[in-house]
């Protein structure tokens, strides 16, 4: 089988990806995915938290578009809609002063509200620990995670592009130096001018083995609702402390909580560490009056995968012609997918991309930091 572009990963980089290029006008392009389902990893195992501002200028620029697009998709792009404007509390305490005011310093343009400390007093009463800084943004929310997967696969499907399940890759096809393809792991070739890496925490694995220099490290955390109590307000806001070691929001007449911890591992031997859903528990019952004791009604790890330098990875490899990288997404696939898949696609078919962040997500950035052995 012979196609143009072939995307290896059927998360939210591949569909974003692919819906993009269809759009665009690319043609013979065919999504692999090796679940029997779209997103079954990191892209539904997560909190689904659209938050504009992130850690730093270039993931706020690229959230920020990207919740324009969530908030206004095109017209029948979904059948319904993609964000839950809920509301956002980011808070700091005496130890994060300086970061919370390095993140509000780029909130220019971002609906917010500084909060006073007789208002902090009055909204996060429930909320035990100390607050020196709080700012709320109200349509900053929850996206619809499935829906939002759903739409890119069905309008990449409508602008012809092929999307396949239960299509596991075991290796990339390398022939003089170039990636022309890859291989299942039933024997089938599959052959392409370019191959797209967007297989999350796989994606560096593959590389490796033909040759690229590229490093990533896939990590786990955990999140877990607890048991449902009367005290959570269903419609309420989120609640994000400003250096990402604790967040909760309302989900199943309960709170949703992660405590924030990321440990490297197998991404194919992921399971969950039962001390640390108890950990969670701890933390937040600290921190949350009236969090409940009981067992949570769910608990579960999701993948969260990142670069050498812990930024994007968005372009074509520095070594390997006909490799292509949509990857190191982190915690961040969510909220930047719709962008970094528009940059991808612009980049794959040759358009100008005018933006000056795009050579700061570039493969080619590694290669002094990573000389040829």
């Amino acid at each position: 089988m012979q196609v143009d572009t072939l995307i290896v990963g059927g998360g939210i980089a591949g569909l974003s990806t692919a819906w993009n290029l269809g759009q665009l006008g690319g043609e013979r392009v065919l999504v692999l995915e090796r679940e029997s389902a779209f997103g079954t990893h990191a892209s539904a195992q997560n909190a689904s938290i659209l938050k504009e501002l992130g850690e730093d200028s270039l993931t706020s620029e690229l959230e920020r578009r990207s919740a324009r697009f969530l908030r206004n998709p095109p017209a029948g792009f979904a059948d319904g809609p993609l964000v839950e404007e809920c509301g956002l509390y980011l808070i700091a305490d005496a130890s994060s002063e300086e970061a919370f005011d390095d993140v509000l310093s780029r909130a220019d343009g971002v609906l917010h509200e500084i909060l006073t400390a007789s208002q902090v007093r009055e909204r996060l009463g429930f909320y035990r620990r100390p607050v020196t800084r709080a700012a709320f943004f109200p349509r900053d929310g929850r996206v619809q995670v499935p829906r939002l997967l759903a739409a890119f696969a069905e309008g990449a499907r409508e602008k012809g592009v092929h999307l396949q399940t239960n299509a596991e890759v075991s290796g990339l096809l390398r022939e003089d130096g170039v990636v022309r393809g890859a291989t299942l792991t039933d024997g089938t070739e599959i052959r392409a001018k370019t191959t797209v890496l967007a297989s999350g925490a796989w994606a560096g694995a593959l590389a490796e083995k033909v040759g690229s220099r590229l490093r990533f490290r896939p990590t786990r955390r955990h999140l877990l609702v607890s048991a449902p109590t009367a005290t959570v307000d269903p419609g309420g806001s989120i609640l994000w402390h400003i250096d990402g070691r604790f967040y909760v929001r309302p989900e199943r007449g309960g709170w949703l909580a992660c405590a924030g911890d990321q440990t490297d591992v197998d991404p194919d031997r992921l399971e969950l560490d039962p001390a640390e859903p108890r950990r969670i528990s701890s933390v937040a019952a600290e921190a949350v009056t009236g969090f409940p004791s009981g067992p949570p009604q769910d608990r579960w790890c999701g993948l969260r995968t990142f670069s050498s330098d812990g930024s994007f990875v968005i372009g074509a490899d520095p070594d390997l012609p006909g490799l292509f990288w949509v990857a190191g997404l982190g915690g961040a696939g969510i909220g930047c997918g719709p962008e970094l898949g528009r940059t991808a696609a612009r980049l794959l078919l040759g358009r100008a991309v005018d933006e000056p962040w795009v050579r700061d997500l570039s493969p080619g950035r590694f290669l002094a930091a990573t000389p040829r052995s």
